[in-house]
C-alpha cells in the first residue's frame, strides 16, 4: 500500500473526499477526532477533525493517487526531499488512521506527567505523557511518542500506564 498526505483548504474537505469517493482502488481519510464538549450545560460527544485541513490517501499504485488528488484538486505534502510517499513515524500514524476508520475515540483520569497509553480510536496502543489538563473541557493534552506530536484527548480515551509518570 502506498499512503501520502494531502492539503486542501477546511471549507473543501467534504468536496475532496467527495470527488476521491470515485476513484476507484483509493480510500481517502479525513482523521477525526471524538469528544465530550459542553452544550447548553449538558455534556456531548461531538466529532471534529483531528488535522483541519489534512487527509490521508491510500492506494496500490502512484499514479492512482496523483491522478486522484488531481481529479480532487488536493495538494499531496511532500517531504523536504520532494518525495511525497510518507516513512517512518508518518507512515505508521497514516496506518494506524486506517486501521481505526480515521476517528479518535473517547479515557480515564490522569494526572500531568503520567505516561499514558491511548486505548480507543485511530490512536490506540500509541503512548505519550500527559503535559496538560483541561478539567473544565475533560480533555489532557498529550505528547505522543511520535514525532514529538500532541494532542488534545478526552479523558475517556486513554490509561494511564501503572506505576510510571515522567517525574520518576
Amino acid at each position: 500500500m502506498i499512503v501520502c498526505c494531502a492539503y486542501c483548504s477546511m471549507a473543501r474537505e467534504r468536496a475532496a473526499l467527495e470527488s476521491l469517493s470515485s476513484c476507484e482502488g483509493v480510500v481517502a481519510l479525513v482523521p477525526i477526532k471524538i469528544k465530550k464538549e459542553k452544550r447548553q450545560g449538558q455534556w456531548q460527544v461531538v466529532k471534529k477533525h483531528l488535522l483541519p485541513g489534512y487527509m490521508f490517501l491510500y492506494g496500490s499504485s502512484e499514479d492512482q493517487l496523483l491522478d486522484a488528488a488531481r481529479k480532487a484538486r488536493i495538494r499531496i505534502l511532500r517531504y523536504t526531499d520532494e518525495t511525497w510517499e510518507l516513512q517512518g513515524k508518518d507512515l505508521e500514524f497514516a496506518l494506524w488512521i486506517y486501521e481505526n476508520n480515521g476517528a479518535a475515540e473517547l479515557s480515564k483520569v490522569v494526572r500531568c506527567g503520567d505516561t499514558i497509553k491511548i486505548t480507543e480510536g485511530p490512536l490506540a496502543d500509541l503512548q505519550g505523557c500527559v503535559t496538560h489538563i483541561d478539567l473544565r473541557r475533560q480533555l489532557m493534552k498529550v505528547k505522543l511518542d511520535i514525532n514529538d506530536f500532541y494532542i488534545w484527548l478526552s479523558f475517556d480515551w486513554a490509561e494511564p500506564l501503572p506505576g510510571y509518570t515522567e517525574a520518576e
